[in-house]
């Protein structure tokens, strides 16, 4: 179930973790493909907004993002983090819950989220409400972690993309909670949303949508 709350020291924890994770955010904006045509994006479950600004970096064209996430104290050390990058006039913080959020009708050009969908409490009205603030004709891409492999396949695949041990440690923290297969996969045929597209590739699970 997503945390109404994530405060200190848990979100001091979470942000010391995700700071070895770097070079795996690079590696997920890769996955995520973001076409060339996109020029607005939000990014469900954005926590300190590191994702949001390796987005930022890789995709220059990008000219909004929105950083959502429902922990009130998270929203608040995204916005920090925005600022000391000096991407503010890029990227915004904004408090959301990814079950009712208060954005409008076809508002983005692709909708992504990482290591949010284990957190959800309703993953379908969640992955409705993405579709729902996506343009037609435009992309959603949510990836998380799947079926809570070993440290040693974990270690296997952080190697591919040049992620440390330290980051290891991360994945490995992150993944005690995530969901199996077949749960994602069940959540996707109960799902009421077409042309939906389901891969599962080392440790990642990757939903893909084009409106």
């Amino acid at each position: 179930m997503e945390p109404k709350e994530f405060h200190w020291p848990f979100s001091i924890v979470y942000s010391s973790l995700t700071r070895f994770m770097i070079p795996g955010y690079h590696d997920i904006a890769t996955r995520m493909k973001i076409p060339d045509s996109m020029e607005s994006l939000l990014d469900l479950g954005g926590g300190d907004a590191r994702l949001a600004i390796v987005l930022a970096e890789k995709y220059p064209r990008l000219k909004r993002i929105v950083s959502a996430d429902i922990s009130e104290d998270m929203t608040r050390r995204a916005q920090y983090r925005i600022s000391h990058a000096g991407l503010s006039s890029i990227i915004s913080a904004s408090r959301q819950d990814v079950h009712e959020l208060t954005l409008d009708d076809g508002e983005f050009d692709a909708v992504v989220s990482f290591g949010a969908l284990h957190h959800w409490k309703r993953p379908d009205i969640a992955l409705a409400e993405a579709y729902r603030v996506l343009r037609p004709g435009c992309k959603m891409c949510i990836i998380d972690g799947y079926g809570r492999p070993s440290l040693s396949e974990i270690h296997k695949a952080v190697k591919r993309f040049g992620g440390s041990f330290a980051a290891c440690i991360a994945y490995w923290c992150g993944s005690k909670d995530v969901l199996h297969q077949n749960q994602i996969s069940r959540i996707i045929s109960d799902g009421l949303l077409p042309n939906i597209e389901l891969t599962f590739d080392d440790f990642l699970a990757t939903i893909r949508c084009t409106k």
